[in-house]
């Protein structure tokens, strides 16, 4: 029986997450196309799959390179990172406002947690938010310090001194949806 034409091929998607401070390369064989993954982005390798055949892709990793076996027709898509997820990255890293188990509540706090939906944030706000959700308090010798560095944290990322709340927000597109969806 021959197939349905309006029934395509299988499109796999093979994701690559840059979760390092420095770009990772991709490179796709046989075709020997190179692509840089910058910290915090997500790559999407859609192929198709031939008629008749199994999956034969396959990666590997060495230093800062991803070798991508995918022979067959292939598009890619980048998601970069927006700059919340930037500023929420070095928070956790850089400062280590990973956010903070509290016994006394049987609750796990992280700056996300307590930022306000809407209305605008202050870079002062969210770095007093990102301490409260460590624990930490105003008391406590080296708050000020942290609370600097985190409210500069807070202008290097978001680029001023206060915003939409709706721009604290990460991004949580994947490739190819924008190209599916609209």
């Amino acid at each position: 029986m021959p197939g349905n034409p309006a029934i395509s091929a299988p499109m796999p998607i093979a994701l690559f997450e840059n979760r390092n401070s420095d770009p990772l390369i991709l490179r796709i064989d046989p075709a020997e196309q190179d692509y840089e993954i910058p910290p915090l982005a997500t790559l999407g390798v859609r192929y198709t799959l031939r008629e008749g055949t199994e999956e034969r892709s396959h990666a590997s990793m060495s230093g800062n390179r991803i070798f991508f076996w995918c022979d067959s027709d292939h598009e890619v898509d980048l998601v970069l990172p927006c700059p919340a997820d930037r500023l929420l990255h070095d928070l956790c890293v850089v400062e280590g406002c990973c956010g903070h188990y509290f016994d006394d509540e049987d609750v796990y706090r992280h700056v996300t947690h307590l930022l306000p939906k809407t209305g605008t944030v202050t870079a002062e706000e969210f770095a007093m938010l990102a301490l409260q959700a460590e624990g930490d308090t105003p008391d406590r010798k080296g708050y000020a310090a942290g609370f600097e560095r985190i409210k500069a944290l807070f202008l290097h990322h978001m680029g001023a001194p206060a915003v939409p709340a709706e721009q604290l927000e990460g991004n949580y597109a994947q490739p190819f949806e924008s190209r599916d969806h609209g």
